[in-house]
């Protein structure tokens, strides 16, 4: 078990250039000669496709160039996505097109200069006021920019709007999830988790979060009951569903972390969800066990030595302390009393 117990479930939101990293790629411009070479390619690459295009007419576009552009501030270099940008207002994106606008964002964004990304993606909103890419974009920065506040009105609005025209948009999905969390709703953030659909690609992480969320400590405490036993039964059916792989058995190692840390002096109470993963019964004694075990197994699972000794450093820590067997005084003294054979 870690010092001090586990630590607060994550509020905070993502770094700028993982925000980046996240935003949804503009549609090409089909008239450009480029956009159907371009579809294919990977762009973890891009020198040599910077090179390519150096030489090749079909790549001397301005989709190519912004192609460019969003490779190398992916890559993280944005210097070199900054020439890129430039080329292609030489090529045709000019500069009232908020194409550029938006790759100007990007290029803040992953220069960690969140307010003048800011000012781009609201110069895109203005000219695509019905589009969510845009909502998206100024949802990041507007929270990052928030992140020291409690309050989340800066954000939460563009947040909502983008999940309520596309359920399928995890970063609007988890955004929303970190305001409910902010206020301390669990409830609510997990009913926008429960409402991410299968089809979406953040489904099983979403599920995944909701386990955490219901078992999970925020600052302004633990857990209860009642929430406890809803991770529970989330996780049990996760279980019955054939998922008891290694993300399962790590989850299921949080939530016995959280229960014995945020556990009351007096115990649980009725509520607690006795079974198979949590114990039969409210016992500090048995959670420690079922704990220690989890990161034993997890421990033999560890692909590398230092993470094996941290597992099961932790669970020597959490094992509950021996019971001394008391031998009663009279039987002592009538042992050493006794003749020998």
């Amino acid at each position: 078990m870690r010092p001090g117990g586990p630590p607060p479930l994550p509020l905070a939101p993502p770094d700028p250039r993982e925000a980046a990293r996240g935003l949804p790629v503009p549609i090409p411009d089909p008239g450009d000669p480029a956009a159907v070479l371009l579809a294919g390619l990977a762009a973890d690459s891009p020198a040599r496709i910077a090179e390519q295009a150096r030489r090749d007419p079909a790549l001397a576009t301005a989709e190519a160039a912004l192609w460019l552009c969003r490779a190398y501030a992916h890559a993280g270099d944005p210097t070199e996505a900054g020439r890129w940008l430039h080329a292609a207002q030489g090529l045709g994106a000019g500069e009232y097109d908020w194409r550029v606008s938006w790759h100007r964002g990007l290029l803040r964004l992953t220069e960690g200069h969140v307010r003048a990304a800011e000012e781009e993606f609201a110069a895109v909103y203005a000219a695509l006021p019905g589009e969510w890419a845009p909502k998206l974009a100024l949802g990041h920065c507007a929270e990052y920019l928030t992140a020291d506040e409690r309050r989340t009105d800066g954000y939460e609005d563009y947040y909502e709007a983008v999940w309520q025209r596309d359920r399928t948009q995890g970063s609007a999905a988890f955004g929303l999830v970190r305001a409910h969390l902010r206020r301390g709703d669990r409830q609510g953030a997990v009913a926008v988790l429960d409402g991410v659909p299968t089809t979406s690609r953040h489904h099983d992480a979403a599920r995944v979060a909701a386990v955490r969320v219901l078992a999970g400590r925020l600052p302004d405490g633990g857990p209860t009951a009642a929430t406890l036993r809803e991770a529970v039964a989330r996780l049990d059916e996760m279980g019955r569903a054939g998922e008891r792989d290694a993300a399962w058995d790590r989850l299921v190692t949080e939530v016995r972390e959280n229960a014995l840390a945020c556990r009351p002096p007096g115990g649980w109470g009725p509520g607690f969800p006795v079974g198979e993963l949590l114990g039969p019964r409210d016992d500090e004694r048995a959670l420690r066990e079922l704990l220690s075990r989890s990161l034993r197994n997890l421990a033999d699972r560890a692909q590398d030595g230092d993470t094996r000794a941290d597992l099961l450093d932790r669970a020597y820590a959490a094992l509950p302390e021996p019971r001394l067997r008391l031998v009663p005084t009279g039987w002592r003294r009538r042992r050493a009393t006794a003749a020998p054979g």
